[in-house]
């Protein structure tokens, strides 16, 4: 039951990002968007990535969730970077 509600909680998070990321792709646009809130994210999945190997107690759910909301936030931010 636990491994479900881990699985549950990274579906949940990964999908917050990929509408973002879609939509910025398909109008062009990122002006909307706070690079200091994506670099945050990033960041902040880089450490708890880190945290979690480091600790022992990273599980599939963990490191699914770390690994694809990486990406996620890079799309975002390279997207942002680029239309400077």
């Amino acid at each position: 039951m636990t491994e479900l509600l881990g699985y549950l909680s990274a579906a949940c998070l990964i999908a917050c990002g990929l509408p973002q990321v879609y939509k910025s792709i398909k109008t062009k646009s990122v002006d909307d968007l706070c690079a200091i809130m994506w670099t945050l994210a990033l960041i902040g999945e880089i450490s708890g990535l880190a945290y979690i190997v480091i600790k022992g107690i990273a599980t599939v759910p963990l490191i699914l969730n770390y690994c694809l909301n990486m990406p996620i936030a890079m799309t975002i931010l390279f997207l942002k970077w680029r239309a400077k």
